[in-house]
């Protein structure tokens, strides 16, 4: 065996105490879901493994410069050190400690990166009116480019959402599928529902919601990932004025938005 063939083999360890809260089984495998700390792949936690060392230096390495970050009230840079997945989770939990240090500007532009990067929203939107209602002008969400765009938009116009589910879709059940997400493009409304919705949902029916929307009731238009997203606060949609379509699957959608 060469040099270059060489198999670095590293030290096995137990996996750390302060790990086990977060361990979380998929299948037969264990997986740990702490924020700093977001295995791709199993631990063991009742023996000493390679897999437990990779987790344990990813969480002592973030963890300095987390607390320095949390000590100096940099809150950005907690956002790059932090995973995609937990960065909203993180934010749920600290979000009255972000507003108090940081004030309207801040926190609104924190907030808005935070909503704009949610892939699956249905598990966290209980928790967004709360945190938006928080500070005095959630317009701040948007940026200078956004706001001059939000300022062209008509007083009322129709807005799509992309969803999916097993059900089909009726007057009762329509407020299940209401979300805060929404946007005036058609096009990129069909791709979510046909492309993204059904990930998450392993669903049935691909759905396509749209509402005639007032532009006060619009929190903040997001297009900076050419989403053209409309952000509403969906416990306030009157599911009576929803409309509907099932849509087919469609495969030539695929990488249109890639």
């Amino acid at each position: 065996m060469s040099m270059n063939d060489k198999v670095i083999k590293f030290k096995k360890e137990d996996l750390l105490p302060v790990l086990y809260p977060f361990l979380v089984r998929n299948g037969e495998e264990t997986y740990v879901r702490h924020i700093l700390s977001w295995s791709n792949y199993p631990v063991y936690p009742f023996e000493k493994s390679e897999n437990n060392t990779h987790v344990n230096d990813e969480y002592r390495g973030k963890k300095e410069e987390y607390d320095e970050y949390m000590d100096q009230k940099d809150y950005e840079s907690v956002m790059v050190l932090l995973d995609k997945q937990t960065r909203i989770w993180w934010f749920i939990q600290n979000y009255k400690k972000v507003y108090k240090d940081l004030g309207d500007e801040k926190y609104y532009e924190i907030l808005s990166e935070n909503l704009t990067y949610v892939d699956n929203h249905d598990q966290v939107r209980k928790y967004y009116s709360k945190m938006i209602s928080l500070g005095s002008n959630p317009h701040l969400m948007m940026s200078k480019k956004e706001r001059k765009q939000f300022v062209k938009l008509p007083e009322t116009f129709t807005i799509y959402r992309g969803t999916s589910s097993n059900t089909k879709p009726n007057s009762t059940n329509i407020k299940k599928l209401l979300g805060n997400s929404w946007t005036n493009d058609k096009k990129i409304s069909e791709w979510f529902s046909q492309n993204h919705s059904p990930k998450y949902r392993g669903s049935k029916y691909i759905i396509l919601l749209n509402y005639q929307v007032e532009k006060s009731e619009i929190i903040s238009y997001f297009t900076e990932r050419n989403e053209k997203e409309i952000f509403l606060d969906y416990t306030k949609i009157d599911p009576t004025k929803v409309k509907w379509d099932i849509i087919p699957p469609r495969t030539d959608l695929d990488d249109e938005l890639e």
